[in-house]
């Protein structure tokens, strides 16, 4: 799996720099509907750095604007598969 470079990444890179912080940034691109890009993502971390001490996940959906009596199951499968599922 790739490292994907986001154009604000090196933004982010001068920033923490500024504040003294220490680490790296290091976004990843995966799709968290697939539990095959999860494992692969947790892979390239173990492979890259041995260990994870923080890992964000900054993907979520919440457009569901219904009841769940009332929406469509798929939806709310969906939402749940990204914004829940990986977190497990």
């Amino acid at each position: 799996m790739e490292i994907y470079r986001y154009c604000f990444t090196q933004a982010i890179k001068e920033e923490a720099k500024k504040s003294g912080a220490s680490g790296e940034v290091c976004p990843v691109r995966c799709d968290l509907r697939q539990e095959s890009d999860i494992m692969d993502m947790f892979q390239m971390v173990r492979n890259k750095y041995g260990r994870l001490d923080v890992c964000i996940n900054n993907a979520g959906v919440a457009w569901v604007q219904k009841k769940l009596s009332e929406g469509d199951t798929e939806e709310w499968k969906e939402m749940l598969d990204v914004s829940v599922y990986p977190s497990c």
